[in-house]
């Protein structure tokens, strides 16, 4: 008697426990409150899909042989990069800390995946062997997340994307210190230009470029979304980068 008592007694609890799911999966829905925050959660939905988006990158080419020669900061060094190593672990870690909307083992898997596809990474060393500036290059089509769209480099032409100096640094210079040894690198190579695209309202990337020797926008790619529907834009026409 006691052994079927025990039995009966498990499959009662088990039945009583099923109930409780139910009725407790019911009363998320059944509670004003909880009702309430699904309805805001739709209509935010809604709305975020019927406001027409619109993204607007600009392209830019230079000769490198042109680019506007810096005087180069001594305690730098200038290296590549074709994998995840120590540096660029320890780099990836540094940014991450200073974007809070960007996730360490998030980005480090990104950098693995760009390596994989040959992607090299150009970047300045300060004297405790850590990247402080930083840019990725490639002469391979590459997508662009903005506009979802690909871009196809020249003959010759290398793509850079993904600038970043570290807080700590910034207002030195280095971006353009490190564009002008990574032209060298790449003239010696035989490659003949580089490519970037920027947005208008980073004023400080636009200036920088400006510094650089860049001097206009080659090709203007727009990318319109509503409700779900996507559709890519181009115009080639000639527009001064000071007047962006």
């Amino acid at each position: 008697m006691k052994t079927v008592f025990k039995k009966e007694t498990l499959f009662e609890l088990h039945r009583m426990r099923e109930k409780c799911k139910a009725r407790d999966f019911r009363s998320i829905f059944l509670t004003p409150s909880h009702l309430y925050l699904f309805v805001i959660l739709v209509l935010r939905a809604l709305i975020i899909r019927l406001i027409p988006s619109r993204t607007t990158m600009y392209f830019i080419r230079k000769p490198i042989d042109s680019l506007n020669p810096v005087r180069h900061e001594p305690g730098y060094v200038f290296k590549t990069f074709d994998r995840c190593s120590d540096e660029i672990i320890r780099f990836a870690e540094a940014r991450s800390s200073e974007n809070k909307d960007l996730i360490g083992e998030i980005y480090l898997d990104i950098l693995k995946n760009r390596f994989q596809k040959g992607v090299l990474a150009c970047s300045l060393l300060n004297d405790k062997n850590d990247i402080v500036s930083i840019f990725f290059t490639s002469n391979q089509s590459t997508f662009i997340e903005q506009v979802r769209e690909y871009f196809e480099p020249e003959d010759l032409e290398i793509i850079i994307a993904d600038i970043y100096t570290l807080k700590e640094y910034r207002r030195k210079g280095l971006y353009l210190i490190l564009l002008n040894h990574a032209g060298a690198y790449y003239l010696k190579q035989g490659f003949k230009s580089f490519v970037m695209w920027i947005m208008k309202h980073n004023r400080a990337t636009v200036m920088a470029q400006l510094k650089a020797g860049f001097t206009s926008v080659f090709q203007t790619v727009r990318l319109f979304s509503w409700f779900g529907i996507s559709k890519v834009s181009y115009n080639k026409t000639v527009i001064p980068l000071d007047r962006l």
